[in-house]
């Protein structure tokens, strides 16, 4: 009895060795690789279930109008980016996917716009702040977060959407601060229903609405060019010109020089209104005359003499008040002789339509010949007037969306966004499962040494 017992204290006291517990590990291999498996499939499952119960898209923006840069907006307005969303942004990207059961006040709950504050900033406003003295920065990137998940959308419906919402809130952009110049098309009017003359008149003014559209841009796009077209503001411009140069400026030599018009009777009383019209500006502008003529000859103001060192002569007579009035003077004669030569324009003009004028003879036959000239000449001009103002439309659209885009910049395509790396839960897992693994393990080899000591014990019982 005794020596059982001291065999019993001799394998109590017996310490356990490196070779026996790799030993253990490899007797029971299985058991632990089979723990540390299941805990690494629960890691990763758990990530799996955190991220579908929190799923997020996001994406960067970058903001570049003149005035981002001390918070505002291109007006002077404040801007305030966790409203920069209007609701009818909201409703309207909504519209667009048939999103009706959601609420844009719901829509403006799931989205969150976040500064981006470069590292060398914050240092910069940490060193401020611990020297006592405030810095104001505004922001230029963004950080755009939409929880599809709160608003029960997938991944892709809430990439979608975050798409549909930058693309509204730049148009809503466009709207606002960028003047975009509208072309009236003229040319859809049943030119070829008026006379000659006033079908030249709509068809120069769509001219100069063309002109005046381009130049209004021109200094900031001269280099841009449409990639639908491939041509440039430049190039419509000089399209435009072609046409006034060449169709409208014969046209008008045609009308003007054989007094084209299809009811020349109207045409007479036109003439005659505007002789009338000439005549009273005339009677008015001679009154106007008299009056500074008066004023001049009986002027009896001072002159100012002033003195001027080193010019040959030292002295320069000077009546400002007087120099006035010769000009007014001069402005209103030049009015008188303007008048007098239209009036005589439009009283030869109807003497001819009248066939008082025996230096103008123009036969039927001649007439008709250069009718028909004129109306291909409106009928050319207005097609291609048409074209030019449809490809300048195409050039607006596209420059606008050009200039949109480099002020409201995404530097990444929105993409999902992980509440949890699924590698670090399965990482959490796999270490987790591995201790479990090793404490069951020497835990069976425990219980293993256990029954052992107690057959070494009772080996009758045993």
């Amino acid at each position: 009895m005794n020596t059982e017992q001291e065999r019993y204290e001799d394998f109590q006291l017996e310490g356990i060795s490196l070779k026996e517990i790799f030993d253990i590990l490899w007797m029971n291999k299985w058991l632990l690789i089979i723990i540390t498996a299941i805990g690494l499939v629960l890691g990763f499952a758990s990530g799996m279930v955190i991220n579908s119960t929190t799923s997020k898209v996001s994406t960067y923006v970058e903001l570049q109008w003149n005035g981002i840069t001390s918070g505002e907006y291109p007006d002077g307005l404040r801007f305030d980016y966790n409203n920069a969303f209007e609701s009818y942004v909201l409703n309207e990207s909504l519209d667009s996917m048939n999103l009706n059961e959601i609420s844009s006040s719901e829509l403006r709950s799931a989205i969150s716009l976040t500064p981006v504050i470069p590292s060398s900033t914050l240092a910069l406003i940490q060193s401020s702040l611990e020297k006592g003295t405030q810095i104001t920065y505004y922001a230029t990137q963004f950080k755009v977060t939409l929880d599809n998940n709160a608003l029960d959308l997938s991944v892709n419906q809430g990439i979608d959407l975050i798409n549909l919402l930058l693309d509204n809130f730049r148009i809503d952009f466009e709207r606002k601060y960028i003047q975009r110049a509208v072309i009236i098309d003229y040319t859809s009017t049943d030119l070829m229903g008026l006379d000659y003359i006033e079908a030249y008149d709509i068809l120069n003014s769509q001219i100069l609405l063309i002109n005046n559209a381009i130049e209004s841009v021109l200094p900031d796009a001269a280099s841009f060019s449409s990639t639908q077209l491939g041509i440039g503001f430049g190039d419509i411009q000089v399209r435009a010109n072609l046409v006034n140069s060449i169709d409208l400026s014969t046209m008008s030599a045609r009308i003007n020089n054989y007094l084209l018009s299809k009811d020349k009777d109207l045409l007479i009383t036109k003439y005659l209104y505007q002789v009338e019209q000439m005549e009273l500006l005339l009677n008015t502008e001679i009154e106007v005359e008299t009056g500074l003529t008066n004023l001049i000859d009986n002027y009896v103001g001072s002159t100012a003499t002033i003195l001027i060192p080193g010019l040959d002569s030292n002295t320069i007579d000077t009546d400002p008040y007087l120099n006035i009035l010769y000009g007014n003077l001069v402005s209103s004669q030049r009015e008188i002789a303007t008048y007098e030569q239209t009036i005589i324009s439009y009283e030869t003009n109807i003497e001819r339509l009248r066939g008082l004028d025996p230096l103008f003879i123009v036969t039927p036959q001649k007439e008709a010949e250069e009718i028909v000239k004129v109306q291909e000449s409106i009928a050319r001009s207005s097609q291609t007037l048409s074209a030019i103002v449809d490809d300048l439309d195409i050039l607006f659209t596209e420059y606008n969306v050009y200039v949109t885009r480099s002020m409201v910049k995404p530097l990444m395509a929105p993409q999902y966004e992980p509440e949890i790396n699924l590698l670090i839960t399965g990482a959490i897992g796999l270490v987790l499962g591995g201790g479990i693994g090793l404490v069951t393990v020497f835990i069976v080899h425990y219980k293993k040494v256990n029954k052992d000591k107690n057959t070494a014990l009772d080996p009758i019982k045993s």
